[in-house]
Parts: C-alpha cells; structure tokens; sequence
C-alpha cells in the first residue's frame, strides 16, 4: 500500500501513515477501526492526523463520517459527556468522536468511557447511568484520542486504546513542510536557506508551519518571492532566533551552568525564578535530550557542546 494514499496532505510519519492505512482499509471491510490514542508533544501533528484519520472513514453510505472534535478538558463531569455529546451527536449515528488532551479527564468520566470503550467480541457495548441506557455500536462509531501526556491516563483505559506514538520528524520532512507552506503563496526558498532553517525548528511540525508564516512575510515586506541565505540571517536577527532554536531560558541555564559548576535542580530553579518542575519539563529535556547539559550526582552540568554553543552564540 502507498503509504500517502490515505494522508498525501501530511509530510512525515511515514510509520504512522503505514499503519492507519492498515486500519482504514480494514474499516473498509469492517467498518470498525481500534480505538486510537496518538501520543506526542506539543505540536507534532496529533490532530491533524487525527483529522486526515477521519476523511477516512466512510458511512455505510461511502459518504465521508461526521467528524466531532472536543476537547477532554470541557468535559466537567459524566452527565456532561452524556448530555452534551453522547446524546446530541455520537448515540445510534455514524460518526468519527475525537477526545484531544484526553489526559484530562475527569475521574467519573474515564470510569464510564472504561465501560463505553470495553473490547467486546461484537463490537458493541452499553452503558447506564441514571435513567439512561445508551447502547454504543463501534461499526458506526469510530474513536480517536489524543494526549501530550500519555502517563498520565488511567492505566485500565490505556489498555482499551491502541498507542500510537509520534517520531520525531527529521529535517528533511520539516524542510518540506516549510517549502510547500511558503509555496502556497508562490514564494520560494533557496537550499541553504531552507537548511538552515530546518535546524532551528527542534524536530517541531508546528514550528515549520509557523516559521513559514514570518518567511512569507519577511518576503512580502521585502517585495521579494524568494528566500536567500542572507535574507534568512536578517530574519533570524529580526526574530532573535538562537541557533539550534534554543529558547532564551534554555541559553540562560547553559550560561548559569557554566558560571557555577555542577548546580542542583533546587538552586536553578532559584537562579531561574522557576519552579522545578516547569523547569524540568519546559527547558531542561531539549538541553538534556540534545547533550547541551547532563545530569550528575549533585546536579547539572554543562557538557562540551553545550559550552561550544556558548562559545559560537557569543560571536552571532
């Protein structure tokens, strides 16, 4: 199977694209896909896979399924998810039902979803509560989660979901998605400049697609349709973009780490102004991931590279 037969406006991921060409082709047939959870971070192409997933997925009719998109953290409580989806939009209709963060949902929520959601052998369940008894056929139904944080959901309703985990895109895709972004407009962008910009953009589909945005208007501005390597470097000063896409705290952390030493989290954390735990999440894995920093006995460290960035950041 061709891989971008089913996704041909979504670069990368070719894996991904592998394996849900599988199961619409075999919803095809069924009309029942697994119930999907795309894990990944911020800005990876989650929903819009999940999106493409959808014009998939055909009613008995071969007209495209409704697609209904929410986002788990509206939904308050169980009489919510009943009332304000389940009922209206989802219960004896042939839709595709995507839950985005789904990380967030309330406990009574993800215990009946753990009923909704259970493998039956005739791909239907029922669900009560209250005076309600909503009946759930999954070869009308289709459901798509997504979630930055897939740790975080409940472990038994995991295990009624099918992981589907995002790589990282390389720089040859995120190039690609710059060059067909900035192509829509009838702008083009030079190689090397193209290069360049792929290694600023941190293994990040949505930062391609935003970079592509300031490329089109630097060019408008500048009354030219094409991108050159010198115009990039004005663009880059302009926009204050560090090498490597690093951000202005993660080069505050190499800077602090090179000053003092071996520096504990907690003493960081002080220097930073930042808890530890945004501290954490928020700057030190890029650094940690990418050999800029390492963890030691008594704290972090500044590694080679990071000090090399150091060094070459001081002379932009």
């Amino acid at each position: 199977m061709d891989k971008d037969i089913y996704f041909k406006d979504l670069i990368g991921q070719d894996k991904i694209k592998r394996q849900l060409g599988f199961y619409i082709d075999a919803h095809k047939k069924t009309g029942v896909i697994p119930h999907i959870l795309f894990v990944a971070p911020r800005g990876m192409g989650k929903t819009m896979f999940a999106r493409g997933m959808g014009r998939n997925l055909l009613s008995s009719e071969g007209k495209v399924k409704t697609f209904i998109e929410i986002n788990a953290s509206t939904i308050r409580n169980i009489k919510s998810l009943i009332n304000q989806v389940l009922i209206p939009f989802v219960v004896d209709k042939e839709v595709t039902l995507f839950f985005d963060e789904c990380h967030s949902f309330q406990r009574d929520v993800t215990n009946a979803l753990l009923t909704i959601l259970n493998n039956t052998s005739n791909n239907k369940t029922t669900f009560s509560f209250e005076d309600y008894t909503l009946e759930f056929d999954f070869s009308l139904l289709s459901v798509v989660m997504a979630t930055t944080e897939g740790n975080a959901i409940f472990p038994p309703l995991a295990d009624r979901l099918t992981r589907i985990e995002f790589d990282e895109f390389n720089k040859n895709d995120l190039g690609h998605i710059v060059k067909e972004n900035i192509a829509k407009n009838g702008l083009k962008i030079e190689d090397d400049a193209l290069m360049d910009v792929a290694n600023i953009l941190r293994s990040n589909a949505r930062s391609a697609v935003k970079i592509s945005t300031d490329i089109r208007n630097y060019l408008y501005k500048e009354s030219k349709t094409t991108l050159t390597i010198q115009d990039w470097q004005e663009l880059k000063n302009i926009l204050n973009i560090l090498p490597f896409g690093l951000s202005k705290m993660e080069k505050r952390i190499l800077e602090i780490l090179k000053e003092n030493g071996e520096t504990s989290l907690t003493s960081l954390s002080a220097k930073l102004n930042m808890t530890k735990e945004s501290l954490q999440k928020d700057c030190e894995l890029f650094l940690l991931r990418h050999n800029f920093m390492s963890i030691a006995q008594k704290g972090r460290i500044i590694t080679k590279k990071g000090q090399d960035y150091l060094e070459k950041a001081l002379c932009k």
